[in-house]
């Protein structure tokens, strides 16, 4: 899905700057999170980011069709670190206003998870 970038948006340098940073952790965090998480329970199997998250559908931590639709963000996280020129702008400003529930949502999962397999 595509969204109308604002003016405000395109000509803005600094929030642009401030937004992808945002996103930039906003990501790092869930694949922090998620190898934390595989990691105790011994799922060693992961040769980058994208494994991550693919693994914690497969380990039904998170739905997996909810990890097969935010598996993309490994790849998004390292245009934004490695390559951050090459970052669209459309894509990210999509991401903004279109996927942003995503991060909610992977916390929700992961409170849901932790609540039933850690003791308190």
């Amino acid at each position: 899905m595509s969204f109308a970038i604002s003016s405000d948006f395109k000509s803005q340098l600094t929030t642009i700057w401030a937004v992808e940073h945002g996103l930039q952790l906003a990501i790092q965090n869930l694949i922090d999170i998620g190898g934390h998480i595989l990691a105790a329970i011994g799922e060693n199997n992961i040769n980058n980011y994208t494994d991550i998250l693919q693994k914690l559908g497969e380990n039904e931590i998170i739905p997996k069709d909810f990890s097969d639709k935010i598996t993309g963000m490994a790849g998004f996280r390292n245009i934004l670190v490695h390559e951050y020129i090459k970052a669209d702008i459309q894509y990210v400003y999509n991401v903004l206003t279109g996927n942003i529930s995503d991060f909610a949502q992977f916390i929700a999962h992961i409170k849901k998870y932790l609540s039933s397999h850690v003791d308190t």
